[in-house]
């Protein structure tokens, strides 16, 4: 997954891209509320295949666009 990608998807959320960077934590300030993070993870399983197990869905995993994507691209290759 590509960085821009994610961003596109945080953007269609209602993310403000002005107001973040790489890492600027998105669930643990309020910026992605948890409706949203099921939302954002629906998308990524359609888009991307991207499958969770229930354990692995926190803040260590997706606080953070870096988070985010070192976490997704690690699923992806297992």
């Amino acid at each position: 997954m590509e960085k821009a990608q994610l961003y596109t998807m945080l953007e269609e959320l209602g993310v403000d891209l002005d107001e973040i960077d790489d890492s600027t934590p998105l669930i643990s300030s309020g910026i992605i509320d948890s409706l949203a993070l099921v939302d954002l993870l629906v998308r990524l399983e359609a888009e991307v295949g991207l499958r969770l197990e229930p354990g692995e869905i926190s803040a260590d995993n997706l606080d953070s666009v870096d988070r985010m994507l070192a976490f997704i691209r690690k699923a992806l290759n297992r």
